[in-house]
């Protein structure tokens, strides 16, 4: 007679048969697949309690300094300063809005916005000129580039809306990046989950299920590309409009 060998019937999860206990296999597959939609989760909630609204002050002298934190207090703005950065240092350090000053006797400002504004970085921040004069300083200013401009010195109430319009018109640009960073993260953890199932048995069912996984994150990337590929054409359609 032949001995009982005390080996179970399992199913290709690693679960007995008739057992409502899952095996070490499937979870396995559950694993991976939840640490990433947390991860994506925790990324998500990390990214809008930093996204803080930033300006860099840029050659502005005393008093133009201090009238502009007083124009902008108490309605939370990070505001920094520096005298002569590059266009790589105020693209590393990302502000939405840049404010320069531009006097007779000091136009450094004015080749570095050039230089800011033909550049096709996505950070590129947008930019609010003051200038000492009237209408033909203001209107040198908008050929340069500037997204606006104020003559100092100029009312707090105006500086602030001006600012305020910035932040507006620069806000659904910062949602379609971080729609698009977001994609592209769901894409990456895919990836790693892709790689954890195949760690383990090679299943027809594991291997359909990452498939679909990878694919609905690739597809959640393009259809991001195309959406701020589309407001982009919208953007300059805008901007073209006569009047």
């Amino acid at each position: 007679m032949r001995g009982h060998t005390g080996r179970k019937n399992t199913n290709i999860f690693g679960r007995a048969a008739g057992s409502s206990r899952p095996g070490m296999g499937e979870r396995s597959l559950v694993s991976p697949l939840w640490l990433a939609l947390l991860f994506a989760t925790c990324a998500q909630n990390l990214w809008a309690l930093t996204s803080i609204m930033r300006i860099l002050l840029l050659n502005l002298g005393m008093e133009s300094t201090r009238a502009v934190k007083q124009a902008l207090s108490g309605q939370g703005y990070e505001i920094t300063a520096d005298r002569s950065p590059t266009v790589d240092e105020i693209l590393a350090l990302s502000p939405e809005v840049l404010i320069a000053e531009a006097t007779p006797s000091d136009l450094s400002c004015c080749g570095l916005i050039s230089q800011l504004k033909a550049t096709s970085d996505p950070r590129t921040p947008k930019v609010v000129m003051i200038v000492h004069g009237g209408a033909l300083e203001r209107a040198r200013a908008l050929d340069l580039g500037t997204d606006d401009v104020v003559s100092f010195p100029f009312e707090p109430l105006e500086l602030a809306a001006k600012i305020r319009t910035q932040f507006r018109e620069r806000q659904p640009q910062l949602e379609l990046e971080a729609k698009l960073r977001d994609a592209e993260q769901k894409e990456h953890l895919a990836k790693i989950a892709v790689d954890a199932l195949h760690g383990g048995t090679h299943s027809k069912r594991r291997y359909w299920l990452a498939l679909a996984v990878l694919g609905l994150s690739a597809a959640a990337a393009l259809a991001a590309l195309v959406t701020v590929t589309a407001a982009g054409i919208r953007c300059n359609s805008k901007r073209n409009l006569p009047g």
